[in-house]
Formats: structure tokens, C-alpha cells, sequence
């Protein structure tokens, strides 16, 4: 039983960076990626604690790469501060699969403060940025709703 859990966390892990890659084409699969959040949220329900690390994984690399380019200078080009289409797919996955009304969750409460550091922080410098922009707001004011 213990390798077969061990498989089923594995196989988490890849359907989850599967998403990722689809997310991140040049015309992402976002059709695809509908078809797959059931899968996600089943996988989840199985075991909640291994697909958390894989989340706060994900989050804390967001994190990551979002200060590296704020390091670089928030205005050039090249320093990416605003999150692409795979990092939402990532925050809305984390807003359908647990719940965004405990502010003290291990995942949640990260993503939404990344959140915020993404909209506080980040410069638009294109049309991409005022997308991923509205994006976000979208994603924080459908957690603020979860609260009335």
C-alpha cells in the first residue's frame, strides 16, 4: 500500500507539471488543462498533505522568480513581474482546491500574499501585464468573496 501511495504522489507531482506545460504553450490548452482540475482535485482529496508541498513548492518558486526579477530592475523588459498564464493556472488551482477562507492555510495563505506582492510590486510595461493584472484581482476578490 505504501508504494502505491508513493505512486499516486508521484503521479500528482507530473499531472500537476503537466498543467504547467500546457499552461505554458505559446496558445495555452486551457481546454485541456479544464479536463485535468477534476483529476487535480481528486488526487488532492486522496492526499492533502503531499499535494500541498507540491503547491507551496510551486508558490515558493513563483516567489522566487518574482524577487530575482525585481532584483533586476522592475521596469526592464527582460525581469519578468508579472506571473504568465502557467502561474495563474497555479493560483486558480490553489483558489478552486482549497478553501480560501482560513488565512492561516499552508497554501492559501502564501498564494494570496504572493498575490499582492505580484500587484504591489510588479511595473506594466505590456498589454500581457494589465491581463495577468485583472487576473489577479480577480482571483483576490473571488477570495474576498469566499469571506462574506
Amino acid at each position: 500500500m505504501a508504494t502505491c501511495s508513493a505512486d499516486v504522489q508521484t503521479f500528482f507531482g507530473v499531472l500537476l507539471d503537466y498543467t504547467l506545460v500546457l499552461a505554458s504553450r505559446p496558445k495555452p490548452a486551457f481546454s485541456a488543462i479544464a479536463s485535468l482540475v477534476p483529476h487535480l482535485i481528486a488526487l488532492v482529496k486522496m492526499n492533502p498533505i503531499t499535494a500541498a508541498a507540491h503547491f507551496i513548492g510551486k508558490v515558493t518558486l513563483m516567489q522566487k522568480n518574482l524577487s530575482r526579477g525585481l532584483a533586476r530592475g522592475a521596469t526592464r523588459l527582460d525581469s519578468k513581474t508579472y506571473p504568465g498564464a502557467p502561474e495563474l493556472v497555479i493560483l486558480r488551482l490553489i483558489g478552486s482546491i482549497w478553501s480560501t477562507s482560513d488565512f492561516s492555510h499552508p497554501v492559501v495563505a502564501p498564494s494570496i500574499l504572493l498575490m499582492g506582492q505580484y500587484l504591489s510590486h510588479g511595473r506594466i510595461r505590456q498589454t500581457s501585464d494589465v491581463a495577468s493584472g485583472l487576473m489577479l484581482c480577480s482571483l483576490l476578490v473571488q477570495v474576498r468573496l469566499s469571506f462574506s
